[in-house]
């Protein structure tokens, strides 16, 4: 991350730049899915994926910020469906802070997104909103985020993903924070499939304007009984890459 901005350190959840500030978070993930269920073993095998991504921030104005980012995904399953595929998209959007006073914070965003999955015949088109509220209190910072995106493709069949997430930052130190959090995830296509995960992270500041986050992601509960793809939607949730 380059930039520094208001209050909040820039490893906290509720960091949004200030006019004329940028923000630029680059992550690298790798995905080693262990499924749980023999069906699923012997369909899909222990996937494995490769995603890095690239989100940037703009202050437009103090409560205005222009968002964008890049995602690209390299995906292998070794099981009776055998498959190695590629995905990328990119975002652009706006995101804007309706309350940010050091107690509360309120933000929202929207975003235009163009997916290119190597298995689709043509471009997928989405829209994404996303609501973030949380509370600056004594002992660590609460927060609530809501996502949803739908496709904006003809004859799309409502293809559409949510995620509501409840998560908590603790600042340890100058330097060290920690955030933890669980999600509930819905599609709203014809699968109607639904899952429970949890993440937790530590981040380290190594100066005002550049930062380092090592975290873990873990499904709790599956619909599907473990037999659901990597999610593509990640960008919105502050690191929260769900399985």
């Amino acid at each position: 991350m380059t930039a520094y901005a208001n209050e909040y350190p820039i490893t906290h959840p509720f960091y949004v730049p200030d006019k004329g500030q940028f923000k630029s978070s680059t992550a690298y993930t790798h995905y080693n899915v262990k499924m749980k269920s023999t069906a699923a073993k012997r369909l899909y095998g222990n996937p494995k994926a490769d995603v890095i991504t690239e989100d940037i921030e703009l202050g437009i104005t103090d409560k205005l910020v222009f968002i964008g980012g890049y995602y690209h995904g390299a995906y292998d399953y070794k099981g009776l469906v055998d498959d190695n595929f590629k995905d990328k998209y990119w975002y652009l959007g706006l995101e804007q802070k309706f309350v940010d006073d050091g107690k509360t914070f309120f933000s929202g965003s929207f975003d235009y997104c163009q997916d290119n999955d190597d298995r689709a015949d043509k471009l997928s088109k989405y829209f994404d909103l996303s609501l973030t509220y949380g509370k600056k209190l004594d002992w660590a910072d609460p927060y609530i985020s809501g996502d949803y995106t739908n496709s904006l493709n003809n004859g799309s069949n409502n293809d559409g993903f949510g995620c509501v997430k409840v998560g908590v930052y603790k600042q340890i130190n100058d330097k060290l924070g920690f955030n933890a959090g669980v999600g509930y995830f819905l599609y709203t296509d014809v699968s109607k499939e639904k899952y429970c995960g949890g993440q937790v992270d530590l981040r380290y500041a190594f100066t005002e304007k550049a930062a380092l986050a090592l975290g873990y992601s873990f499904q709790l509960s599956d619909s599907q009984h473990k037999i659901n793809e990597i999610s593509h939607k990640t960008k919105s949730l502050d690191g929260f890459l769900p399985i």
